[in-house]
């Protein structure tokens, strides 16, 4: 929470919708600061318990326990094969709970009973009520006006405390998803039909999730039927060509043919600034290595005093640049951390 003040911004405070893990993050510690109690521990008591959640775990190694634990996968060279399973620990507040679709019902039904479990009040009505009307408008445009542009099928868009409030259709909707590679999840609830759905999938690379809900709206409803399976074929086209593009993109941006001008050894410590956690680049069998939190990535050289990083867990790579002082000491690097920003400045320590 203390780096919070350090990041760059890319909008005047209170006028955008961004969305920001890192303020999820911060709530989790604020509930730890004021219960005393562990983030875990205090939404097993409070919310878990409660609603017979039995099945809602805050690791992955606790998932591994159980017999029937979903494998994870994703694609890689046009093949589906296995996704690398991380536990997020430093994202508790931020996702990083795995749960059923049993336990997920249960969890919905909580908030189209406006708090109450068994006929018990666990969160006052009031309260749960402010958790699913509007406060924040999001100016982006959904995909479906974007495909649809005279039906306007989605209006009045905006952000809740923790879900995204919409009319679909006419009908009221709160609905969030939430991912990371290999796996998707969206919860869905429409308040005033007593309606609620939710959708988990064990992979990232299927728009599934994301067009499943509205559909199953659609039958439930009895309303006139889009075709969502050629708009989810539409999304991800759009996703790949996008992605191909972008890679087309930094192919021919990079300089062929160039080298880089210290010896690797130079390149070697400690880079910190003071929004972010500290990084390390070491060198093993005579190959740049650099541990970035839970990632561990071989540094390959792009041109000049730039090097590519992969990440894994997001399927994405970074570039770093390294930085001289006016004495030829590299003393730094830039890295773009937020794509609406420029290049972070790390200084060597």
């Amino acid at each position: 929470m203390d780096k919070i003040q350090y990041l760059d911004t890319t909008r005047p405070f209170r006028t955008t919708f961004q969305y920001c893990n890192i303020l999820y993050c911060s709530a989790s510690e604020l509930i730890e600061k004021l219960t005393g109690k562990g983030y875990a521990e205090f939404v097993q008591e409070r919310i878990l318990n409660p609603l017979d959640m039995k099945k809602t775990f805050f690791s992955r190694k606790a998932v591994k326990k159980e017999d029937d634990c979903a494998t994870l996968y994703k694609e890689e060279n046009d093949e589906i094969v296995e996704s690398t399973d991380h536990d997020l620990k430093l994202a508790k507040g931020s996702g990083s709970i795995s749960s059923t679709a049993e336990d997920m019902a249960k969890f919905l039904l909580f908030h189209l009973n406006k708090g109450k479990i068994n006929g018990e009040e666990l969160v006052s009505e009031s309260n749960i009520l402010k958790t699913h009307l509007p406060t924040t408008i999001i100016r982006s445009c959904s995909m479906l006006n974007n495909l649809y542009p005279e039906e306007r099928i989605v209006h009045s868009q905006s952000y809740v405390h923790g879900w995204i409030c919409e009319t679909y259709r006419g009908n009221r909707i709160n609905y969030h998803a939430g991912s990371y590679q290999g796996c998707c999840h969206i919860a869905c609830f429409l308040p005033d039909l007593k309606i609620g759905i939710d959708i988990l999938t064990n992979t990232l690379e299927s728009f599934l999730g994301h067009i499943l809900h509205y559909h199953i709206i659609d039958r439930l409803l009895g309303l006139e039927q889009i075709d969502y399976l050629a708009i989810g074929e539409t999304i991800m086209t759009s996703i790949n060509e996008n992605k191909k593009k972008r890679e087309e993109k930094s192919e021919k941006e990079r300089i062929k043919n160039t080298k880089h001008s210290h010896k690797l050894e130079d390149y070697i410590g400690t880079y910190q600034h003071p929004a972010y956690s500290e990084f390390e680049f070491k060198l093993e069998n005579n190959k740049l290595i650099v541990n970035l939190g839970i990632h561990t990535s071989e540094v390959t050289h792009y041109h000049y005093e730039t090097f590519e990083i992969k990440l894994d867990l997001f399927d994405i790579s970074i570039l770093a640049t390294f930085e001289t002082n006016q004495k030829g000491i590299v003393h730094g690097l830039r890295i773009q951390t937020e794509p609406a920003l420029e290049p972070a400045f790390f200084k060597k320590v």
